[in-house]
């Protein structure tokens, strides 16, 4: 069962900000990492238990998760 991903202001704004300062130095390189972040949350929404529980959330009652993603450009 697929599952929806809700993104809260602070982290989707954040997250945009990050692509911005990253495309001032690299246009390209700001898109490998959005593309890398949105195939990840992708595959999340179909198997989140592939991904560990965010530890850093408090009162996680499982529905939150962590995951890091490396790219090279």
């Amino acid at each position: 069962m697929e599952r929806k991903i809700v993104w809260n202001k602070l982290p989707s704004k954040n997250f945009a900000s990050e692509l911005m300062r990253i495309s001032e130095q690299s246009f390209q390189n700001a898109e490998i990492v959005e593309n890398a972040v949105l195939s990840t949350i992708e595959k999340i929404k179909s198997q989140p238990e592939r991904y560990p529980t965010d530890k850093h959330k408090t009162n996680n009652n499982g529905n939150f998760r962590a995951f890091e993603t490396h790219t090279t450009g």
